[in-house]
């Protein structure tokens, strides 16, 4: 559900004045504010795989208003004018219309890496106690408040497109905050009111050891994060700039769609795993079916007329742009087994307590993709958009198979172990 938030957007961006500006700048703006949110996502992990007592939840409940009040304060050096325009027009060589729109656009987002944190947390906590089904109430909520702000903008507003957008997206992301902590309210009463400790005073969770597990993943999701903006900052150099920066938004959005139900596979792979990782055959056996089946689905819809359909009457793209979606479309096929192969990998160890892998794996992606933009881009001089695509699933094949000896020699738990 959370997937079909992309197309929405684009959607409605698609259907007002300047799509093709409009459409780069939220890209901008959105890449940009993924990048600072990246210190808060894996506290849904951590929450998960760590609050399980009135002690672990106290110090993570902690640690969480902590970095969504920093991460909502980095916001801010980007918003002043001059430093914005100095990373916009200089670094990323954006046009000054989409520079402005991106500006403008971001300042919708400011609430947004707080948002995302305090969300993330509560469900974390409802994933341990087995109620994963409230986090799909939750993005349903998410849903309807996007929908219902971005038709009351779209039909009664002089707003541009990209306003409306991270409008729609901020306004989803604190409605849902709202709705999982009112949601979680039994899971964090039943912690609170604990009477008995079912760990020694031994297993305490410890700041060290939440750094320990903590700083890694965040380590990762940073490096995750990063993608946006170095895809940003290459294709504002390409061939077609703009119309690659106004594109990615909306084959990102279908690809993304796709594979959305794999994204859980990493929390999935955390709760699923066993205490000493049996069941790790089992869960890539999984992951290999859901991804493949994927992967078909998405060449099903792109090389059909219904792909044809929904990019050019369901997201409004004008024709300069509606070939350059499809054919970047079509590059990204791999992505759905790639995307549920590596979130396994990475659940399996975060479970067994090798974050550190995650994090090479990481390193390993990134620099991937920047390596095939730069051939791309500046020693091929292609177009930008179908680069990046090529670029990405290059960086996925390179995290995949440096996890892979990792995930199977997979042994007991480190953490469990140390907590035995």
């Amino acid at each position: 559900m959370m997937a079909a938030e992309g197309p929405m957007i684009t959607g409605i961006i698609g259907r007002l004045p300047e799509q093709k500006f409009n459409l780069a700048a939220f890209g901008v703006a959105f890449a940009w504010a993924l990048f600072l949110e990246s210190p808060v996502i894996s506290l849904l992990s951590v929450s998960a795989a760590l609050c399980k007592d009135r002690q672990s939840f106290l110090k993570l409940r902690r640690f969480m208003w902590i970095l969504s009040i920093g991460t909502t304060l980095s916001m801010v050096p980007l918003l002043v004018p001059a430093v914005f325009n100095t990373l916009a027009q200089r670094l990323l060589n954006l046009p000054p219309q989409v520079s402005t729109l991106a500006y403008n656009a971001l300042w919708n987002m400011v609430l947004w890496p707080g948002a995302i944190g305090y969300r993330r947390f509560y469900q974390g906590a409802m994933i341990s106690h087995n109620l994963p089904h409230r986090v799909a109430q939750g993005t349903i909520v998410r849903m309807l408040s996007m929908a219902g702000i971005g038709l009351v903008l779209y039909f009664f507003s002089a707003l541009p497109g990209a306003t409306i957008g991270t409008a729609m997206l901020v306004t989803g992301v604190v409605c849902e905050a709202v709705a999982t902590r009112l949601m979680a309210r039994q899971v964090v009463s039943k912690i609170l009111n604990q009477t008995e400790r079912k760990q020694s005073a031994a297993a305490e969770l410890t700041y060290h050891t939440l750094f320990q597990l903590y700083l890694p993943l965040t380590l990762t999701i940073f490096l995750g994060m990063t993608i946006g903006p170095v895809t940003t900052f290459f294709l504002g150099h390409s061939q077609m700039a703009v119309e690659s920066l106004a594109v990615l938004p909306v084959s990102n959005s279908v690809v993304f769609f796709t594979y959305t139900s794999v994204i859980g596979m990493q929390e999935t792979s955390i709760v699923l795993a066993g205490e000493g990782l049996e069941n790790t055959a089992l869960l890539k056996r999984f992951a290999w079916i859901i991804g493949a089946a994927l992967c078909g689905v998405l060449g099903l819809f792109t090389f059909t007329a219904l792909g044809d359909f929904w990019l050019q009457k369901v997201c409004g793209l004008a024709p300069e742009l509606f070939w350059l979606a499809k054919l970047t479309l079509r590059i990204g096929i791999v992505m759905p087994l790639l995307r549920a192969w590596e979130c396994t990998q990475r659940g399996l160890m975060v479970k067994a307590g090798r974050t550190a892998t995650v994090t090479a794996a990481s390193v390993c992606e990134l620099i991937g993709i920047a390596g095939v933009l730069f051939a791309c881009i500046h020693r091929f001089e292609l177009i930008g958009a179908p680069s990046a695509q090529f670029a990405v699933a290059m960086g996925g094949c390179a995290a995949v198979g440096l996890l892979i000896p990792f995930t199977r020699n997979a042994t007991q738990p480190a953490i469990s172990a140390a907590h035995q």
